[in-house]
């Protein structure tokens, strides 16, 4: 059997896909060590640091550099959402195994480009189940409430810690979180809701010192999360549906968000700017638009997968209109076949958790030229939130 070179964040992600079950009521959300188990941000990288790049376990930006994805090719567990696909929450009936053929593909693409792609089963086939439950243990929480045991100190010992869990009724989904270099982006709509983000910001769990809030007006279940309708290819350059690009105030696609930001190094965030266009944000942070129009769109051309700076995996079958709009901003596309798997409500970034990506020291240096400039002309810190929002002060030194 081939060695696996298995992270520790990695395993924890599979065991708690493939072990740890949550009731309607819990949501376990997962981070890296990104804070070490402590609730302190870890130190960022010195831009004087002599190594070129830099590998972070938790992705600092949609564009960096995919270095490891975690994925799971599917099989027999679809059998029963197939034969009703609307109890499975699938758009149409698909081929299972061609639906398995065409992740297999996607797999092998994403390893032509130096990606390290795990799935669920090498990793669970490889590590000993001793090491499984040790693991296990030391993620999850047991709510042993109901059980009655005459020790309340012995009930105690089978409690342990996770990151934070969204409970009661906070409601949170991964397709709704897009990281952005300085800045989280957590759409709210259909999937993720007030109290989920609200107790998300209380925990530190974004750990980025500005988050953005888009409010999402539709709730439509084919733009049922963030990145069904807006995504990100490098620093400057994010795609976003025409409908929702073109939009007018009172539309229902219409996007608004608000943005919290915080001093670095504390904890309280504060709403700094509320229902501020989205679009409008978007241009004022330097992004150019690429639109996708309607056919696209319900081919899944939104939801493609960023593995580098202006390079991405996405579905193949889009319009030539979209192609010369990606060619003209000098993106690389790789096109990949997935005409069974997007019947299951999902494309490319659905189907994938990158674990790993990996920065350049000059991307910090501009962050901090950017930070040092604000410092210069505003009257203080907090200005540097509020001047039309143009940056903020993630890496900022005290």
């Amino acid at each position: 059997m081939k060695k696996l070179r298995i992270p520790k964040l990695l395993l924890t992600c599979c065991l708690l896909a493939a072990i740890a079950s949550c009731s309607d009521d819990d949501v376990l959300v997962l981070q890296s060590n990104r804070h070490a188990g402590s609730g302190q941000h870890q130190t960022p990288p010195s831009p004087d640091k002599p190594a070129e790049v830099i590998e972070w376990g938790y992705p600092f930006a949609e564009w960096a550099m995919a270095g490891s994805v975690l994925m799971h090719t599917p099989g027999e567990e679809l059998f029963e959402g197939v034969i009703h696909p609307s109890a499975g929450l699938f758009e149409h009936y698909f081929d299972v195994d061609k639906a398995a053929q065409e992740h297999q593909n996607y797999i092998k693409m994403l390893q032509n480009n130096g990606i390290e792609v795990f799935t669920v089963m090498d990793i669970l086939n490889e590590v000993k189940i001793e090491k499984l439950r040790a693991l296990v243990e030391g993620v999850l929480v047991y709510d042993i409430s109901d059980i009655q045991d005459e020790s309340a100190e012995a009930s105690e010992e089978y409690r342990r810690d996770i990151i934070q869990q969204i409970s009661d009724d906070g409601r949170l989904e991964g397709g709704d979180y897009i990281p952005a270099g300085t800045v989280s982006f957590i759409g709210m709509g259909m999937r993720t809701n007030p109290e989920g983000i609200r107790q998300m910001l209380d925990a530190d769990a974004f750990g980025h010192d500005t988050v953005v809030v888009v409010k999402d007006h539709k709730y439509w279940q084919m733009q049922m999360h963030l990145d069904t309708h807006f995504n990100i290819i490098d620093k400057d350059l994010c795609t976003m549906v025409t409908s929702r690009l073109t939009a007018q105030p009172g539309d229902p696609e219409y996007d608004t968000c608000d943005i919290y930001a915080r001093a670095p190094g504390t904890k309280p965030y504060a709403l700094v700017s509320q229902d501020v266009p989205f679009v409008d944000y978007l241009k004022i942070k330097g992004f150019d638009i690429i639109p996708i129009d309607y056919d696209d769109e319900m081919h899944y051309a939104n939801n493609f997968l960023t593995i580098a700076p202006r390079h991405i995996m996405a579905v193949a079958g889009q319009s030539e209109v979209l192609q010369q709009r990606f060619q003209e901003a000098k993106v690389t596309v790789e096109w990949i076949p997935l005409e069974s798997l997007i019947d299951g409500y999902g494309a490319a970034h659905c189907m994938t958790q990158v674990m790993t990506r990996e920065m350049k020291n000059e991307d910090f240096l501009e962050q901090r030229v950017q930070i040092q400039a604000c410092l210069e002309y505003a009257e203080s810190r907090q200005n540097c939130y509020e001047v039309k929002l143009k940056i903020n002060l993630s890496f900022a030194n005290d």
